[in-house]
């Protein structure tokens, strides 16, 4: 459930809604008392948003985001190998 405010919240609310793993994102602007327990019943008792999200996690928690982002950064440094 993400409520963005600020730069590139609004991007990765609608990607996590567009994974399946999470709810509508709420602009701080629209959020109201009503909509976020909505958006808290959706995420706290839809099955299928919850074990996407599990899956999700588990995808990023096997990843080496340092080692990518050093090999990466390798690259643009020396592109020639």
């Amino acid at each position: 459930m993400i409520c963005p405010f600020l730069l590139d919240q609004f991007v990765w609310g609608r990607r996590v809604f567009a994974l399946g793993a999470g709810s509508a994102p709420i602009p701080q602007r629209k959020l109201t008392p009503q909509r976020l327990a909505v958006a808290i019943r959706a995420v706290t008792t839809d099955a299928e948003i919850r074990a996407t999200a599990v899956k999700l996690g588990r995808s990023l928690a096997a990843e080496d985001g340092v080692a990518n982002a050093v090999a990466r950064i390798d690259t643009l440094r020396n592109p020639a190998g």
